[in-house]
C-alpha cells in the first residue's frame, strides 16, 4: 500500500521510528566523542521519487560523505548517512589526530566508515528495540559524492523501492569556538514490502 493510502498515524509513526533510531545513534556518536552535546532536529519525510532525498538533505555543490547500509530481514530497504566534508574533517580530528581533518588517505575513511557502522547500527538497534523486528544491515559502503549525484545514481538502482516513505533526520552538535559545526542527516527508507509488518509491530493496519 503507498504512502498516499496511509492515516496520518502512520506516517507519523514512522517518522516517530526514525526518531527514535536517531536517537540511538547520536547517543553513541556523543559517547565516541566524549560526551559531546548532540542535538537532533524533527524528522522530515517524503514519498520516495527522484528529487525526495536531495529536497531533505540538499543540493549543495560541496560533495558529502554518505555511507550506505542495505537492509535485511523484517525489515528491508536503505539507511543513509551523509556528513558534510567538513563536518567529516571536524569529526575525524576529535577521533583521530589533527592532519586527519582533512580526510584523506584509508585511515582516515576506515575511521569515517567505523563511525558510520556504529551509528547505524546504533540506529537500527533502535528501531529493532521498538518494533520487535529483525533488521540485518549490510557492512556500510562509504563514498564522497555531490547530493544529486548521488540521489540520481541510488535512484536508478533496481534494489531502490519506488513509492516508499523516506524520512530524514539532521543532528548537529554545539558550537564549539575556531571549529566547524558538526552535522550530519541519517535517513531511512523502507522498502513499501517492509510496511505491513512495521504497521503490525506498531499496532497499526496496513
Amino acid at each position: 500500500m503507498a504512502p498516499s493510502n496511509w492515516s496520518e498515524l502512520q506516517a507519523d509513526a514512522l517518522r516517530e521510528l526514525a526518531n527514535i533510531g536517531c536517537g540511538r545513534a547520536v547517543t553513541a556518536l556523543s559517547r565516541m566523542l566524549g560526551g559531546r552535546r548532540i542535538i537532533t532536529e524533527v524528522p522530515r519525510s517524503r514519498v520516495l521519487g527522484p528529487g525526495a532525498f536531495t529536497d531533505l538533505v540538499g543540493t549543495g555543490a560541496e560533495p558529502l560523505w554518505i555511507a550506505r547500509f542495505t537492509l535485511g530481514g523484517d525489515i528491508t530497504g536503505d539507511l543513509l548517512c551523509a556528513v558534510p566534508a567538513l563536518s567529516a574533517g571536524e569529526l575525524l580530528g576529535d577521533l583521530l589526530s589533527e592532519s586527519s581533518r582533512a580526510v584523506a588517505g584509508s585511515a582516515a575513511l576506515s575511521a569515517l566508515a567505523e563511525v558510520a557502522n556504529i551509528m547505524g547500527s546504533a540506529y537500527l538497534d533502535g528501531v529493532a528495540a521498538f518494533t520487535g523486528l529483525t533488521v540485518v544491515p549490510s557492512t556500510p559502503r562509504v563514498e564522497r559524492e555531490r547530493v544529486t549525484d548521488f540521489a540520481a545514481n541510488w535512484w536508478g538502482q533496481p534494489g531502490v523501492e519506488r513509492g516508499g516513505l523516506i524520512i530524514a533526520t539532521w543532528f548537529r552538535g554545539d558550537q564549539q569556538r575556531d571549529r566547524p559545526a558538526l552535522q550530519a542527516c541519517l535517513t531511512l527508507a523502507p522498502s513499501l514490502a517492509s510496511t505491513p509488518s512495521l504497521f503490525s509491530a506498531l499496532r497499526l493496519s496496513a
